[in-house]
């Protein structure tokens, strides 16, 4: 999606935009499928 893994954990750590899981051995974020038009509406807005 062409974002910066900062801005992933910014948007989670302010509650905009938060993984459905977290791996708590390597904290990789992972994201659902479904969650990607959501995150396309946070970045229409952004621009």
């Amino acid at each position: 999606m062409n974002v910066s893994v900062r801005a992933l954990h910014l948007y989670d750590k302010i509650g905009l935009f938060q993984p459905v899981f977290i791996d708590e051995k390597n904290y990789y974020r992972y994201y659902d499928t479904e969650q990607m038009l959501e995150f396309n509406t946070i970045m229409s807005f952004k621009k």
